[in-house]
């Protein structure tokens, strides 16, 4: 028998390439699994979870649309996520 959810597809987005990908679950996981064993980050967060691998591939197609059509520049969006990190490394100190 197989793991719960072994056979599903996710649409992935890659905060470091501004880029989304289709993959199996099992090997996603084994990735970040790795990244987290290695110290190392591991920028990438799962969107959604399909049963089919067109299924997640329309649905990252439509991910792909989005972020088309958005009018921010990319150093805009840096400065949005330097906001976030700041938000995060306060909550440490």
């Amino acid at each position: 028998m197989d793991a719960p959810l072994s056979t599903y597809w996710t649409v992935e987005y890659n905060f470091i390439q501004d880029a989304f990908h289709v993959g199996k679950l099992p090997d996603y996981l084994s990735q970040t699994q790795k990244a987290f064993n290695e110290l190392r980050y591991f920028g990438s967060v799962i969107l959604a979870l399909h049963p089919t691998q067109s299924g997640a591939s329309d649905e990252c197609a439509m991910w792909q649309d989005r972020r088309n059509a958005r009018t921010d520049t990319t150093l805009q969006r840096l400065q949005e996520s330097r906001r976030h990190v700041k938000g995060l490394e306060s909550q440490v100190e």
